[in-house]
């Protein structure tokens, strides 16, 4: 399977884990972003116990993940080239884009960010992380 695909099956998972979120933990957080190990491949899973392998697994990636300074999810590849966008101001300036500029590896990834927020409320509301915790990040 393609990272595309892997990603993408992930990303639908997690969409409709929030659709269909467990009752709402109000105590205190008996896990953190740090206690949350990688998981290798688990067999014979339940439909349940696979939904909640995914959550945590999807957290734990969008939290380590991050930028350090900013937050937001980085691009998949470490460097991507301006060429790879369509710069807006020269569509208004009916201009060809030349850009051949290299982003780096800070490259942000604007809709894996929104993706990783969704991901940090399904932490809270799942009793991962405390309310503060996500609210300070």
């Amino acid at each position: 399977m393609t990272n595309k695909k892997t990603i993408a099956i992930i990303l639908v998972l997690l969409v409709t884990s929030i659709a269909f979120a467990q009752k709402k933990n109000k105590g205190t957080a008996t896990t953190y972003p740090d206690s949350i190990a990688p998981a290798g491949i688990i067999k014979g899973l339940t439909d349940s116990a696979l939904l909640d392998v995914v959550q945590k697994q999807t957290f734990r990636f969008f939290w380590h993940g991050a930028h350090p300074v900013s937050g937001l999810a980085l691009e998949r590849i470490n460097t991507v080239l301006a060429e790879h966008y369509w710069d807006f101001i020269n569509e208004a300036w009916d201009e060809p884009n030349f850009s051949k500029t290299q982003f780096g590896p800070d490259a942000g990834a604007i809709g894996g960010t929104g993706f990783g927020i969704m991901s940090i409320i399904v932490a809270v509301e799942r009793g991962w992380i405390g309310r503060d915790t996500a609210v300070r990040r």
